[in-house]
């Protein structure tokens, strides 16, 4: 059993916060690594993540959460198969930063989940962004990466209907390629 395309995962991860979260606030970081872990599973993937806050007692490898194919450290490692940086920051800058490293990584299948601002046109601006640096540095044949922005609505934090997030993403690299969303992360009713 192979992996998601990337458009699969844009809607499995839109999919999966929606389930999980009912407000703009909060750590939704957990929601993302567990549905990548689930995603690995039929393959016998094994998940390498980075350590919460508290607990770092294992440091992160290069990048935020990885699939791979045997254990990452020992003669059994043969492939990354899954990278996945996620930034919490809505600076450009921080977003680029994290960005890059997916650029340099050897995987099939990469995926950048970032943050925007409440204004107009936040999610565009980071969207582009990450465009240029792709445009500039290239994938390398039969890559493919989903850049996933989320933004805030700027809805009440007390409201418990309605729309709390619009996802929106680019496809790069493969035969997906394109632009996604925007799709609504909503409150359930």
């Amino acid at each position: 059993m192979a992996l998601p395309n990337a458009r699969a995962l844009y809607e499995g991860l839109c999919g999966a916060i929606r389930s999980n979260h009912d407000r703009w606030e909060g750590n939704w970081t957990p929601t993302v690594w567990d549905y990548l872990t689930e995603v690995g599973k039929p393959d016998g993937l094994l998940c390498k993540m980075n350590p919460t806050e508290t607990t770092r007692q294992n440091s992160e490898w290069l990048i935020d959460f990885l699939l791979t194919r045997g254990e990452v450290g020992t003669e059994g490692f043969k492939s990354i198969e899954l990278a996945c940086e996620y930034e919490a920051s809505s600076s450009i800058s921080e977003i680029r930063y994290d960005f890059q490293k997916l650029l340099v990584v050897k995987s099939p299948l990469k995926i950048f989940i970032g943050f925007a601002l409440v204004a107009p046109g936040s999610a565009d601006m980071r969207l582009a962004a990450i465009r240029e640096d792709v445009d500039r540095c290239r994938l390398s044949p039969g890559e493919e990466l989903l850049a996933l922005i989320i933004q805030p609505t700027g809805q009440s934090r007390e409201r418990t209907t309605g729309t709390f997030a619009v996802a929106q993403g680019m496809v790069f690299g493969g035969v997906n390629h394109g632009p996604l969303g925007p799709t609504e992360l909503a409150h359930a009713q």
